[in-house]
């Protein structure tokens, strides 16, 4: 079990990592397009009662 667990420390880490860095890339690109698409579809500001901006997250 002991040799095992040596192996397994001997691996490099580095692809999983750099997987890991080009899926969340990947999703970031991804949300951005889907809040510009967003944004071209709305471009009107939804206003609240008192007249204001209403803030919202999509």
């Amino acid at each position: 079990m002991l040799e095992r667990h040596r192996e397994a420390d001997q691996c490099a880490i580095e692809p999983d990592l750099k997987a890991k860095e080009t899926q969340r890339i990947t999703r970031l690109q991804r949300d951005a397009a889907q809040i510009r698409s967003w944004l071209t579809n709305h471009p009107e500001d939804r206003k609240g009662s008192k007249g204001a901006i209403r803030k919202r997250n999509r």
